[in-house]
């Protein structure tokens, strides 16, 4: 689903094959990974994030938490490739 609006990127606290976000210009996440250590959780913060996950994930019910998804960290890169690649906007942190 891509989205058009801008080339996705990557913003917080990692680098991924260059996807940062460009400086200078304020840049709203549609998803974010919030790293817990043995557990990331994927919070959907736009409305494009929400739809994102609802048609790329496969999300069993045990691994939702609220409106966020736990994903293994191994899952991560590919995920946010994935995103990024249909222009969302991914925040680590």
């Amino acid at each position: 689903m891509s989205r058009g609006r801008r080339p996705g990127a990557l913003i917080g606290g990692g680098s991924m094959g260059g996807m940062e976000a460009a400086m200078g210009a304020e840049v709203e996440p549609d998803l974010r990974f919030e790293d817990h250590g043995t557990v990331a959780l994927l919070v959907p913060i736009s409305e494009p994030g929400r739809q994102w996950i609802a048609d790329n994930c496969e999300v069993p019910d045990w691994a939702r938490h609220g409106g966020s998804v736990a994903v293994e960290p191994r899952c991560v890169p590919a995920i946010v490739r994935g995103a990024a690649d249909d222009g969302l906007v991914v925040e680590l942190c």
